[in-house]
């Protein structure tokens, strides 16, 4: 385990040691979860994917099979594909930013905890991706997200309180067999959609979204053996090839009158 534990007016700082370049992260794995690793008023900059010769991880912080406490912390030029990367571990996370990554800001693989009072900006990937988790996510803001806020998929479980979104290709998506659900969920200047729940991989289900008290885009799509429900009305579904999906054919069709994904029943 780790314990970095910083104060408030004199955070940990850990970087590079030269302008310009990149270092190598931490990995931490754990036989037992109750081994608490801690990162409390820490500011973490210019990293890149773990490697130490021997290991290579996709992530800059790395947690395998551990206990996870982050609070009141900065991540900044990430430039591994995520940020962060929990795998199998339980976590809570409190007040934190993720600035300028290169890929997505946190990885959650069959991971469980509590996330509150974080914020990200300029994610060129997902800002919080979730593979076979349960997460509780509350008072989130993500602006300029090139891929998706929120990404549920795998059999993933998420519930969310007061979430802001500007600025992504796909404000929250639910694939997979996976099932979001939340409340006060507020979406600005969607680039494809806001919504968008299918299934991705053939050995899953469709996924599932019910959200309320909504402020958005109007840009939803579902498609077919999909439920999206979007205050209280429900999406109408159709048929979508995924590869067209991921490929950009099902933009936004902003000149049609009636585009498909703006018809609810």
């Amino acid at each position: 385990s780790i314990n970095f534990d910083g104060k408030k007016d004199m955070p940990i700082k850990i970087q590079s040691s030269e302008t310009g370049t990149f270092w190598k992260g931490i990995y931490v794995s754990s036989k037992q979860k109750k081994m608490e690793s801690k990162i409390n008023n820490v500011e973490i900059s210019n990293i890149d994917f773990f490697d130490n010769s021997l290991i290579q991880l996709t992530g800059g912080i790395n947690f395998y099979n551990s206990k996870v406490s982050i609070n009141n912390s900065k991540f900044t030029n990430s430039i591994s594909e995520d940020a962060i990367n929990l795998i199998n571990s339980n976590f809570e996370i409190n007040n934190i930013e993720i600035f300028n990554t290169k890929s997505d800001a946190i990885d959650f693989d069959f991971s469980s905890g509590n996330i509150n009072e974080a914020t990200f900006k300029n994610i060129s990937g997902d800002g919080l991706d979730f593979s076979g988790s349960k997460v509780n996510l509350s008072n989130i803001n993500l602006n300029k997200v090139e891929d998706k806020g929120i990404s549920a998929g795998e059999k993933s479980s998420i519930n969310l309180y007061n979430l802001n979104i500007s600025d992504a290709k796909i404000g929250i998506a639910s694939k997979d067999s996976s099932s979001v659900i939340g409340e006060k969920i507020s979406l600005k200047n969607c680039v494809w959609y806001d919504f968008a729940s299918y299934k991705k991989k053939s050995y899953f289900k469709g996924g599932y979204m019910n959200l309320k008290k909504v402020s958005g885009c109007n840009k939803s799509m579902a498609q077919n053996k999909s439920l999206l429900i979007v205050n209280d009305s429900k999406i109408k579904t159709r048929k979508i090839n995924i590869k067209d999906l991921y490929n950009g054919k099902y933009q936004w069709e902003k000149k049609s009158k009636y585009p498909y994904t703006n018809i609810i029943i």
